[in-house]
């Protein structure tokens, strides 16, 4: 059986139905499907002696085998549910190491679109047009080498794709932002980050601030949302998404928290083999329920989250995430034995980097209670600056972290554009004691 009919399969009134009901069929429809058409899948349901009918409950979908990234990159030919020809790849960035590549079918691409303009419809930014988005080297820009009046006109969407950007750039940029006036800017946290403080350093208002900011692809930290709505003058929401999975969750007006579109997803947070608990960070097990041209079942994507432990004014009945405290590579190992979130050091950082003294910051870990920070100097940079991080550095991990700074002329990006705020090569397990910040009390 191929799936002729999927929606005959979910019912035809699916759509009427809480997001609860409708994720649980559409799982059960993946699975189906998954155990009728990929050879890897059969395998999987044969090791664990089950059948597709045999998952009734969510305790039951527990003992499925996670999906790992070193599972795809080796088995990712077994995992195809359809021909290559009927399928279009999506692949992944590299920020992890480890690049992807998925497949969804040729259809799909329309339904991941229209997830996109779901959650712009919650921050109000649909139709804000011109549109600017500012990314890395996975799609070709196309802003025109000289801006012409028409250009607004004939070009309501610009994308500046770039690997690295220096002062040059960002004041070239900057430039062009105040020509195209966009109503609406999306954008890596890095590079906007990296905009807004040249913009507060050099004194350059917005003539015309845009509506709406959006971001994703990394980690939005509380204090680079600060920033770039101070030098912006406009409000930034966050989404939480992936070339893996599109579309995961988004904030709304509210941003309170990240709202999961459980109708597209299946999302499990993890401590050790258990369900993690409201307000408890725990690894990130995504199914994503749509794509039939290649399954991805209870995939671990390597991210730490953890689930609120509070409702959403907005009135969505749509489960919420506190926080997402990025990859598990972005947690740092303290001398007594605890991790800690990266973000947990930005505040104090951004304060000292302020004013110029320090443009651009990148923690590094190799082994326990040892932390190297990479700064890059400012335009303001005094001879202290470089104690002065050290020592707040100790203080927040109450003297259990040895801290050395290094001056760089630069911060390179990864191939996928991104910029990582911290670099470590000590693993995090789900039974690791972690100590963190909740960003919504």
């Amino acid at each position: 059986m191929r799936f002729q009919s999927e929606n005959a399969l979910l019912g035809s009134d699916f759509g009427s139905q809480p997001s609860s009901v409708v994720q649980w069929r559409k799982l059960q429809r993946l699975l189906a499907h998954a155990y009728a058409h990929v050879p890897f899948y059969q395998r999987r349901f044969r090791s664990i002696g089950a059948e597709p009918g045999d998952i009734k409950t969510p305790m039951d979908f527990l003992a499925f085998p996670i999906l790992t990234r070193e599972d795809i990159l080796e088995y990712a030919e077994e995992m195809l549910a359809f021909p290559k020809e009927e399928l279009v790849s999506r692949r992944s960035g590299s920020s992890t190491g480890h690049p992807l590549t998925i497949y969804i079918r040729k259809r799909d691409k329309s339904y991941r679109h229209a997830l996109w303009r779901r959650v712009d419809g919650w921050v109000n930014a649909n139709f804000l047009w011109p549109s600017l988005e500012l990314t890395g080297v996975n799609f070709a820009g196309n802003a025109p080498p000289k801006h012409r009046p028409w250009h607004r006109i004939t070009h309501p969407y610009y994308r500046y794709s770039f690997r690295q950007w220096n002062q040059e750039l960002l004041c070239k940029l900057i430039q062009d932002i105040q020509w195209i006036r966009p109503a609406r800017i999306k954008g890596y946290p890095s590079i906007l980050r990296a905009l807004a403080q040249y913009m507060l350093e050099h004194e350059i208002k917005m003539g015309h601030p845009p509506k709406v900011i959006t971001s994703d692809g990394e980690t939005l930290y509380e204090q680079d949302r600060e920033i770039i709505q101070k030098a912006f003058c406009s409000p930034v929401y966050d989404r939480y998404a992936s070339a893996e999975n599109t579309m995961i969750a988004a904030e709304c007006l509210a941003r309170r928290g990240l709202h999961v579109l459980t109708d597209h997803v299946y999302l499990e947070i993890l401590q050790g083999n258990r369900p993690a608990d409201p307000g408890q960070p725990g690894h990130i097990i995504l199914t994503d329920l749509d794509n039939l041209g290649m399954p991805c079942i209870r995939y671990r994507n390597e991210d730490i989250a953890a689930w609120a432990n509070h409702a959403c004014c907005c009135g969505r009945s749509l489960p919420l995430l506190d926080t997402v405290l990025g990859r598990e590579t972005n947690l740092l190992l303290s001398g007594d034995g605890a991790f800690y979130p990266a973000d947990n050091l930005m505040k104090p950082l951004h304060t000292i980097a302020d004013n110029g003294h320090i443009r651009q910051f990148q923690l590094r870990q190799a082994k326990k209670g040892y932390l190297e920070i990479l700064a890059v100097r400012g335009d303001n940079w005094r001879e202290e600056d470089g104690l002065l991080v050290r020592q707040v550095s100790e203080e927040e991990f109450a003297g259990k972290m040895c801290v050395d700074v290094r001056w760089v002329p630069e911060i390179p990006a990864e191939p996928s554009g991104k910029v990582s705020f911290v670099k470590s090569e000590i693993p995090f397990t789900s039974d690791d004691r972690l100590v963190w910040r909740s960003r919504n009390p």
